[in-house]
């Protein structure tokens, strides 16, 4: 028995390191890493057509010796883009560094590693400097940027699936007192463009930039190339965009007089929460608890699911969006494993409660930190990023697991556990809908909605499903 359970953890471990993907674009990486070597020669497979769409296609021969001319005639298509190129040479033929502008980008996880290097690569092709920086759960600000370096950004572009990129964007200009009047601002999300444009309206209060401009997730890479072809051109975005038919909507000045009182008083206490360095990802995370909570309380009251009470599974959900749901979903199980391995070793000590779970928890966390040092070793970026939040969290639940198995025993405390993960699995699909992290943040009065609609549930005095279906005999009688 000890040796399978001792074969199934290292399973687990050896798991966790070969499903969980490998993101390449880390923007505090090494500068000896495969993205940034290849930032200095060109890729030849990423180049905007006449559409605005990238052209993947490797199995010509011809297109790497044209790549040159093709980039040339997308990005411009006229005389003056090759008097341009003429006069980057001087007298002996070598072609002169100078840029002809900079970006500063901003990315969450869903841009892969492999799409940034495409990105930069061309932009570098282009003499356009991009200034990279990654956002993830732990770290979503932006360290150590210079606010010189930004300040002679010529656009600032931020890629993430929620409102994470403007969040980091505007904590960013709010603590460095930084204005990006004469900047345009290019932010490609998944949140509806409605509830993105209220927010938006935070960062064009606080920084002034002369345009913002909001496009869907799926079109970040027309964006992309819409900006490059800007830059060159010299031709606003906006133009460029419409050229290749993406969706956007824009944001100035001229927004923030059309707001009403209410709207007001929300975005300057945003404010004031950014300026006091209190990062809006916490603020959006305490606003995002009572969904959780409301969701445990609609599996406990109306489902009828035993569950470690209302705050496990909600908390829980939140160390999923920080590990990652698949990540999350494995590490848990071999901390689970981990505990119930160890407690058949320390029953033998004939040890008390509190210290039997002070050692379970040590152990758990040197589990914890031996998954870390594999995913550093393994160059698995979600291992290594792992953090002490989602242990604390899933501690918390091992040792209610532990508490149950010795008063109930390990049959009983395994289906709780179960039904504590299914619920916080639902409560992660909810909380990270895009869309609703933007409402709470521009509409925190909807909470009082949660409260109600808690009131309507613990006024539920019939049946619940699980006893629906465990009388179902005895209703058909």
């Amino acid at each position: 028995m000890k040796k399978s359970i001792m074969l199934l953890v290292v399973a687990l471990l050896l798991a966790g390191v070969l499903l969980a993907p490998v993101d390449q674009g880390n923007a505090h990486a090494d500068p000896d890493t495969d993205t940034d070597d290849t930032a200095d020669e060109p890729d030849q497979d990423y180049e905007p057509d006449a559409d605005g769409d990238t052209d993947s296609d490797t199995d010509s021969d011809t297109d790497s010796d044209t790549d040159s001319e093709d980039a040339t005639e997308n990005m411009g298509g006229d005389d003056e883009a090759g008097s341009e190129e003429e006069e980057d040479h001087d007298e002996d033929g070598d072609e002169l560094p100078d840029e002809i502008g900079s970006i500063l980008l901003i990315h969450d996880s869903s841009v892969s590693g492999e799409d940034v290097g495409r990105m930069k690569n061309f932009a570098t092709y282009l003499r356009i400097d991009v200034i990279e920086e990654r956002i993830d759960f732990d770290s979503r600000y932006l360290r150590g940027l210079d606010t010189d370096v930004v300040q002679d950004v010529d656009y600032v572009m931020a890629i993430s699936r929620d409102v994470s990129g403007l969040d980091v964007l505007i904590d960013y200009v709010a603590t460095a007192d930084l204005w990006l009047n004469g900047k345009e601002v290019i932010i490609s999300s998944d949140v509806d463009k409605r509830m993105l444009k209220q927010h938006s309206l935070v960062l064009q209060k606080e920084a002034s930039p002369d345009l913002i401009i909001l496009t869907g997730l799926k079109d970040s890479e027309l964006a992309w190339n819409a900006t490059l072809s800007a830059l060159v051109q010299k031709r606003p975005v906006t133009e460029m965009l419409d050229d290749r038919n993406v969706e956007f909507t824009t944001v100035d000045d001229r927004d923030l007089d059309d707001i009403p009182a209410y709207r007001g008083a929300v975005t300057d206490t945003i404010l004031k929460v950014s300026e006091s360095n209190i990062p809006l990802e916490t603020l959006k995370l305490i606003l995002l608890l009572p969904f959780a909570a409301t969701i445990v309380t609609i599996f406990r009251n109306i489902v009828g699911a035993r569950t470690y009470g209302v705050f496990g599974p909600a908390i829980m959900s939140i160390a999923f969006l920080s590990s990652g749901l698949v990540v999350g979903l494995i590490l848990f199980a071999v901390l689970l494993v981990t505990g119930v391995f160890a407690r058949r070793i320390i029953e033998r000590l004939n040890l008390m409660m509190v210290p039997r779970l002070a050692v379970l928890l040590t152990m758990c966390c040197m589990v914890m930190a031996a998954a870390i040092a594999i995913g550093i070793k393994m160059n698995s970026q979600y291992l290594a990023r792992l953090t002490v939040f989602p242990l604390i969290i899933m501690a918390m639940v091992i040792e209610n697991f532990m508490k149950t198995t010795m008063e109930k025993g390990i049959l009983d405390a395994l289906k709780i556990c179960f039904s504590t993960v299914i619920v916080a699995v639902v409560c992660f699909l909810v909380i990270s809908i895009p869309t609703l992290q933007a409402i709470v943040m521009t509409h925190p009065e909807i909470l009082i909605l949660v409260v109600g609609l808690n009131i309507l549930i613990g006024r539920w005095k019939g049946l619940r499903i699980v006893e629906y279906l465990r009388f179902s005999k005895l209703i058909k009688g």
